[in-house]
């Protein structure tokens, strides 16, 4: 899927984004954080430049990238992560949103 998509739509396109995501999900969930991380960085970098520092794709896209870099030991940089996340979701969705709060 995530082929054909990028030859269809390019690498850049929201819908590849989004399947990129879901793989560096999968990946991160089995235990493969060196090549989850390595991808998240990718979308990340796709995701400010084609939707946006602020969009929920890109904001997940971080939450996600803080998870697997804490899962790696790599607190100090995941908290940094981290507290961006919710900044940026504030000024996208109201303050008691469960998004908010679970991060």
């Amino acid at each position: 899927v995530l082929e054909g998509r990028k030859s269809v739509l390019g690498d850049k396109h929201e819908h590849t984004l989004r399947t990129q995501h879901d793989l560096a999900w999968v990946l991160s969930v089995q235990g493969y954080y060196a090549e989850a991380k390595v991808l998240y960085k990718e979308i990340l970098e796709g995701c400010k430049s084609v939707l946006g520092d602020k969009h929920k794709y890109t904001l997940a896209t971080q939450h996600n990238l803080a998870r697997v870099l804490s899962n790696e030991g790599h607190d100090v940089e995941a908290e940094i992560l981290y507290r961006e996340v919710p900044e940026g979701q504030n000024s996208i969705l109201q303050d008691k949103h469960d998004d908010i709060l679970i991060t």
